[in-house]
């Protein structure tokens, strides 16, 4: 998008990502700041509604997390792209040096680990229509019909091989 300047692009004003495109080591991000987002001040609004209905109304791209979008209904179609942009750390503020901060790392290393944060999330953040995970739906009989033929041939196949072992074994007596 940067180098065929198809869309517009923003983001809120006053975010971190802000701070991240302003300064941001990577030449590309600083170019995106100078010659896109500073472009048009509707770029930077401090309303995120109207960057989302800039999305149905404008060739115009926007950064945001993706828990807005699946939390509102949106009044057009909007495509999630894949990725993982600035990802940003999250955590419970404690005091400096405080006996808790070992406490709490032991807790939460064992919430993640147990699968509770996947399960969180999958329950309370729905798909987008578009996310390539959507188009995922559960197997069908018909489909797995054919693991269940190799699974009885194998049985078939188990017995035959125990019924000749029966005979060579009565055979030698």
């Amino acid at each position: 998008m940067y180098e065929a300047r198809t869309h517009s692009f923003g983001f809120t004003g006053g975010a971190g990502v802000e701070d991240e495109f302003k300064s941001s080591p990577v030449s590309l991000y600083r170019d995106i700041w100078d010659e896109i987002v500073l472009a048009d001040p509707r770029n930077l609004s401090p309303n995120t509604i109207d960057l989302v209905k800039r999305l149905c109304t404008e060739q115009h791209a926007i950064m945001i997390g993706r828990t807005f979008l699946v939390s509102r209904t949106l009044p057009c179609k909007v495509v999630l792209l894949p990725g993982n942009y600035f990802v940003s750390q999250r955590s419970i503020p404690v005091q400096k040096d405080s006996p808790l901060t070992g406490l709490f790392r032991l807790q939460m290393r064992k919430i993640v680990e147990a699968g509770i944060i996947d399960r969180l999330e999958k329950k309370w953040m729905p798909k987008l229509a578009d996310s390539p995970d959507a188009d995922r739906s559960p197997i069908s009989l018909l489909q797995a019909s054919t693991a269940f033929y190799f699974l009885l041939l194998g049985h078939l196949a188990a017995l035959i091989v125990l019924v000749i072992e029966i005979k060579f074994a009565n055979g030698r007596r």
